[in-house]
């Protein structure tokens, strides 16, 4: 499994839940090299820093040349047409985010030559009957996973509310490892 923008507070509980439900090799990446160690740390077997490698080839390299059979795509942008080139034949590539910006640019050779399967779940604007289908086809491993204490949430800090400012300045200069908390008096 390939999860872009790995080091995202979606990422890391990504990497975690496909570790805890039998993915054999977990390719993650981020574009900040301090971040793999938070990578690994969550069960990433291969970090990629996109800002130093070629996305496709570090995957190809990671998966003796096969490509991984599901990505999962925070990023967006050209990052997704990366991910076509990354994915095994017949593999699936489902957009989940659009960190970087909406518009790609394709080949659709990479698409149809390798009979890959494109999806796309936005959680904001995604209808409900297909929500559900997603976290139904997801099936109770995750669950279990998550109540067993294999998958949790990083919390990178807890800050009142009246410093909201420093937690959104962390969040913007990627220096967050996880989610902040606000608390409310």
């Amino acid at each position: 499994m390939l999860i872009t923008g790995g080091a995202s507070s979606i990422g890391l509980i990504g990497v975690q839940i496909a570790k805890t439900t039998g993915a054999r090799q977990v390719v993650a990446t981020t574009r900040n090299a301090a971040k793999r160690d938070l990578l690994t740390g969550v069960g990433a077997n291969t970090v990629v820093i996109t800002g130093e490698q070629d996305l496709a080839r570090a995957v190809m390299d990671a998966t003796g040349g096969d490509g991984v059979d599901v990505v999962l795509d925070h990023v967006g942008g050209e990052t997704f047409t990366a991910c076509l080139a990354a994915a095994r034949t017949d593999g699936t590539v489902i957009n989940i985010g659009r960190l970087d910006k909406a518009r790609s640019t394709i080949d659709l050779d990479a698409l149809s030559y390798r009979h890959l399967h494109v999806a796309e779940v936005s959680f904001g604007f995604t209808r409900p009957a297909e929500l559900g289908a997603v976290i139904a086809a997801a099936g109770e491993d995750p669950l279990v996973a998550v109540a067993g204490g294999r998958v949790r949430p990083l919390i990178d800090a807890v800050l009142s509310f009246d410093t909201a400012a420093q937690g959104a300045q962390r969040l913007r200069s990627h220096q967050a490892h996880g989610k902040i908390i606000l608390t409310v008096p």
